[in-house]
């Protein structure tokens, strides 16, 4: 890696940028800068890049561990811990932090009479998806729920059955002069 002293403050300005989203055209129209020249930049700092991302994920405490276990923790939630058993809506005050912080939107619309005296209240939620949720658990590095397996039940014979294959072959070739000559079989075929 070169050395703190080599690095400009423009280059950790452009590799802080381009950590963002990890885009060259968005951080060339964030800096001004042509696409090529970022790419450049980030290119030649690739070390620098990772201790620089390395440092945010501790600074912010945010790994794949602490993602998994968020939308664990938001594929978990329980609509009943908001909701009373006639079905109406808790006071926020009452809500567990976990559903405050999970819940995507709130809207909220009062009705009023002739009068202008209030006659009642509409709470529409946008709880978290569940199956997104699901989903992006499953494909996690480390869960691969989704990744295709291969399973061999008899590797063994199918070794076998190779190594015998790649003797035959051996078997029946012969070099001369960098030339493969195959020899047909005592049939003749």
């Amino acid at each position: 890696m070169k050395s703190s002293s080599v690095i400009t403050r423009p280059v950790r300005e452009v590799l802080s940028s381009y950590m963002l989203d990890f885009s060259y055209p968005e951080t060339s129209q964030r800096l001004g800068m042509s696409s090529s020249a970022i790419r450049s930049i980030v290119d030649s700092n690739r070390e620098l890049l990772d201790t620089m991302q390395s440092e945010r994920q501790l600074r912010t405490k945010v790994d794949s561990d602490y993602i998994l276990a968020s939308l664990k923790e938001l594929r978990e939630l329980n609509v009943m811990d908001i909701h009373r058993d006639d079905g109406t809506i808790k006071p926020l005050s009452e809500w567990p932090e976990k559903w405050l912080k999970g819940v995507n939107n709130i809207e909220v619309k009062e009705f009023s009479g002739d009068d202008g005296e209030p006659i009642g209240r509409v709470s529409k939620l946008r709880y978290p998806d569940k199956v997104k949720c699901l989903e992006l658990m499953g494909k996690h590095v480390g869960v691969k729920a989704f990744s295709e397996k291969i399973e061999l039940e008899d590797v063994s014979e199918i070794g076998r059955q190779l190594a015998l294959g790649l003797e035959n072959a051996n078997k029946s070739r012969v070099s001369h002069d960098d030339e493969v000559i195959i020899i047909g079989d005592e049939d003749g075929g």
